[in-house]
């Protein structure tokens, strides 16, 4: 089981380590493949007061966010493929397969022209009082239980509709 091995803490972060937050609202369109920019939000700390671009901010739902933030947790692991860190760092020979690339997608995840890496519902970026970015990029929705959540095995039979449904995420630090 993945929790006997694992710990499940995604950020390893509590809400009063948390400096800063993007929330960059973008959804890709798939038929397209471009990019629906929404809304960019940036919230900041500083003095133990939040302060927020465009307005000043709702601090019950601040509140919200950090507890969300902070409750992350990892509910199953999936091999990334095996050229995609060198072309996310834009190293020479950081060639991605088109097998790989429709194993992302399938999941909700994409690169643009340049190598970026975009998701189809946004990112949020989370700045630690230690200077750490985490970049998280939300895919798609994903249902099922088991070893099927946690390992990907049998992933190709899971429409389960009745099954707990948990969301793709692709982070970087």
């Amino acid at each position: 089981r993945l929790e006997d091995w694992i710990d499940r803490d995604l950020l390893q972060l509590s809400k009063d380590q948390i400096a800063k937050i993007v929330r960059r609202d973008y959804s890709i369109n798939e038929r397209t493949g471009g990019v629906e920019q929404r809304d960019n939000v940036t919230l900041t700390q500083k003095n133990s007061k939040w302060s927020m671009s465009g307005g000043a901010p709702d601090s019950a739902a601040v509140q919200n966010l950090l507890s969300a933030i902070d409750s992350v947790t990892i509910e199953g692991v999936r091999r990334k493929p095996e050229g995609l860190s060198a072309t996310l760092r834009a190293e020479s020979g950081g060639a991605i397969t088109q097998a790989d690339l429709v194993s992302l997608q399938s999941k909700g995840f994409y690169l643009n022209r340049d190598g970026q890496l975009l998701s189809n519902e946004g990112e949020l970026q989370v700045q630690s009082k230690d200077g750490i970015t985490f970049v998280l990029r939300f895919g798609e929705i994903l249902r099922g239980s088991g070893l099927m959540i946690t390992a990907g095995e049998g992933e190709d039979d899971a429409a389960s509709s009745g099954a707990a449904a948990s969301r793709y995420l692709f982070l970087t630090c």
